[in-house]
């Protein structure tokens, strides 16, 4: 993301729906998969999935509904926002991984990027030599947050080295949508060292 092109308050809105939408996606999925099992659970959140796409349908094509687009990133006014790519990659992550690890990475994804984004826009005084709209002091607030929020789910260790690798992944983000490469990088990383570890 690039900061810069955002005007501060929509920023701070978007980072504020960023933890937000990482909370519910927290709650709804354990409700879920508590409540249905995976494979139910898969399937509600397939229904949420929809829901939201009609949503952002709505927004986009609706003249009237297009004041909604205060929190959404330039590139999003004329299409679905990066919400809808980042309930289609958890949906996969539950559907391929074991569940600490798709909560560990979704717990990375929100709450990490969020904070980067955070800790980056209102202190970043030093850029990263790969993106000049990152900054060091986002990143090292993405891998701790991230770190926090995924010990939750698995072991501290792994947790943090899961939220350097997105962290990192994040950071190199210039043109590719970060939710739909971060997840799936981290949770394989996670599984190989659970498996061959």
């Amino acid at each position: 993301m690039e900061p810069s092109r955002l005007p501060t308050r929509n920023f701070y809105l978007r980072k504020l729906a960023h933890f937000i939408n990482g909370i519910l996606l927290l709650i709804v999925t354990n409700f879920l998969l508590d409540r249905f099992g995976t494979q139910k659970g898969l399937l509600a959140g397939t229904a949420i999935l929809l829901l939201v796409m009609a949503g952002e349908f709505l927004r986009v094509e609706t003249p009237f509904l297009r004041r909604l687009n205060i929190v959404a990133k330039k590139q999003e006014y004329r299409q679905f926002s990066s919400l809808v790519d980042a309930i289609i990659i958890n949906l996969l992550m539950f559907a391929v991984f074991p569940l600490p690890i798709a909560f560990a990475t979704m717990s990375i994804s929100a709450f990490g990027d969020g904070a980067a984004g955070l800790f980056g826009r209102t202190w970043g005084k030093h850029k990263t030599p790969f993106n000049e709209n990152k900054s060091w002091e986002g990143f090292f607030a993405y891998a701790m947050v991230g770190s926090i929020f995924a010990s939750f789910f698995i072991d501290p260790p792994l947790a943090v080295s899961m939220a350097i690798v997105a962290a990192f992944v994040e950071m190199n983000c210039k043109y590719v949508e970060d939710n739909l490469i971060v997840p799936p990088t981290i949770a394989f990383l996670a599984y190989a060292v659970q498996t061959f570890l």
